[in-house]
């Protein structure tokens, strides 16, 4: 079960994700008005659920966005995302009312405190994207490599394949595919599909 739960969380991260936004934009990143994800994660379904700690995320978070999985970035990224949020999210606390106040069904957003904001930076670092380490292998098969760099690091860090077993990789790629045309971002060819799952299958947890 939990591994299930592992899976949907890395897939539903792709839903949470716009091109190349590890390195620039990150969710919300552009303009007020950037297209915005149908589906998070459910409270119930994030790492240690009943914790403060989960509630806190799930608290604020919710109150703009579906709820993003803490492995939809790496542990790296989630400070400057944080940082960018909780400003947006005091800007957004005095707006209140006019077209802001609309977007957010007229509720006004309520920032996080210091507390808050460091408990949540440290939640999701603890339970972020375990990144992938190319320097860790002895060697590369390239063109499987390369495949996994282009199409994947298009909505987010290079997930380590040790994460999964070979035998789980090719469900979470049919739901990153799937994924991928919801969110109209270029799905791999059926070559890269095939060179990224031998990739990932051939590095994947014993």
């Amino acid at each position: 079960m939990k591994k299930l739960i592992m899976i949907t969380a890395l897939a539903a991260s792709l839903l949470l994700s716009f091109p190349n936004v590890s390195t620039s934009s990150g969710m919300m990143g552009g303009g007020m008005m950037e297209k915005m994800p149908k589906r998070g994660v459910n409270p119930e379904d994030l790492p240690d659920a009943n914790s403060t700690e989960a509630k806190t995320y799930s608290k604020f978070c919710s109150q703009c966005h579906p709820i993003p999985s803490p492995m939809r970035n790496s542990a790296k990224n989630w400070q400057a995302l944080v940082d960018r949020m909780d400003t947006r999210m005091k800007r957004m606390s005095r707006m209140g009312g006019g077209m802001m106040g609309w977007m957010m069904g007229r509720r006004r957003v309520v920032a996080m405190s210091s507390s808050e904001k460091k408990m949540i930076i440290r939640y999701l670092q603890d339970n972020a994207l375990k990144v992938f380490d190319k320097s860790t292998l002895s060697s590369l098969d390239t063109m499987g490599y390369d495949a996994f760099e282009k199409v994947c690091s298009q909505c987010h860090d290079l997930p380590d394949p040790s994460i999964f077993t070979k035998f789980e990789w090719p469900q979470v790629i049919r739901k990153m595919i799937s994924n991928m045309k919801e969110m109209e971002v270029a799905p791999p060819s059926a070559d890269e599909k095939k060179a990224i799952l031998e990739f990932l299958q051939n590095n994947a947890k014993n």
